[in-house]
C-alpha cells in the first residue's frame, strides 16, 4: 500500500510539472511566426506594407532592419498592416511574437530622408555634403533646381556628396534612389561670390603663406584682406 501511494504522488508530481510547464510549450507554439512576403518591397516612411505569414495573430511588435519600430494592425493570423517608421534603415522586416522575433528572408528598401547639407550655397563646381540616410551606393542621384539630376558620391552610410552643375539655380535639393525620393527643406542658393569654407594654417607671421579653401575664386579676380591689408593672391583652383 506504502508503494502505491508512492507512485501515485510521483504520477501526481509529474502532472504538476507538465501543468506547470504548460504555459512555455504554448508560448514556443506561438513563437513561431514566419514572414512569407511583403508589398510593396520599397518606399518612404509612411507607406502602409502588407505583410504575409502565419502565426501573425499574436504579434507583439514588428521591426525593420531589426531596430526600428512600427505601428501595425493585424489583419488576421496570416497578415499584418504595417506603416514604415521615420528613420527607417533597409533591411530584414521582423515579426515579435511571444518573445520570439522570426525576420523575413527578403529586404525592404526604404526611401532616402535628408537632415540637413553643407555648404547652403555655391555656383559651379562647389562639392555640396548632404547629410540624412539611406543613401545607395551607386545607385544615387542628386537634382538641384533648373539642372538635369546628376550622380552622387556615397561617401558614408549616412551622406552623399554632388556637385552643384553649371545651370543650376536656387531652390532645393532632389536626393532619388530605386526606392523614392527626398526634398530639403530649405532651398540652395546658387551663387556666384565666393564663399569660405576653411583656411590653413590658423595664425602666422608676415610671409606666411595661407591656403583657403572654399568656392568661386576667379583667377585674376580674387582679392584677399588680412584686416585692412591686401595679400598676394594665387587662386590655384576655383575652390
Amino acid at each position: 500500500m506504502l508503494r502505491l501511494q508512492r507512485s501515485e504522488a510521483r504520477s501526481w508530481r509529474r502532472v504538476a510539472q507538465m501543468t506547470a510547464l504548460w504555459p512555455f510549450f504554448w508560448l514556443a507554439a506561438q513563437g513561431a511566426a514566419t514572414i512569407s512576403g511583403f508589398s510593396p518591397t520599397s518606399g518612404p516612411a509612411g507607406t502602409v506594407v502588407t505583410v504575409n505569414g502565419s502565426g501573425l495573430s499574436g504579434a507583439s511588435s514588428f521591426l525593420f532592419n531589426g531596430v526600428t519600430y512600427a505601428d501595425f494592425d493585424i489583419v488576421s493570423a496570416s497578415q499584418l498592416r504595417v506603416v514604415v517608421p521615420l528613420g527607417a534603415g533597409t533591411g530584414p522586416l521582423s515579426v515579435v511574437v511571444a518573445g520570439v522575433a522570426s525576420a523575413s528572408s527578403g529586404t525592404f528598401t526604404v526611401a532616402p530622408y535628408i537632415s540637413s547639407f553643407n555648404p547652403a550655397s555655391g555656383a559651379y563646381p562647389t562639392s555640396v555634403t548632404i547629410f540624412g540616410g539611406n543613401f545607395v551606393m551607386g545607385g544615387t542621384t542628386v537634382a538641384f533646381a533648373g539642372a538635369s539630376p546628376v550622380s552622387g558620391t556615397v561617401t558614408a552610410q549616412n551622406q552623399v556628396v554632388a556637385v552643384v552643375p553649371t545651370n543650376a539655380a536656387d531652390g532645393p535639393i532632389t536626393v532619388s534612389t530605386s526606392a523614392g525620393v527626398a526634398v530639403t527643406a530649405s532651398n540652395f542658393v546658387v551663387s556666384l561670390a565666393p564663399t569660405i569654407t576653411d583656411f590653413s594654417p590658423a595664425f602666422g607671421t608676415n610671409g606666411t603663406t595661407v591656403v583657403i579653401d572654399g568656392a568661386n575664386f576667379i583667377t585674376n579676380g580674387t582679392t584677399v584682406k588680412f584686416g585692412s591689408y591686401s595679400a598676394s593672391v594665387s587662386v590655384v583652383a576655383s575652390t
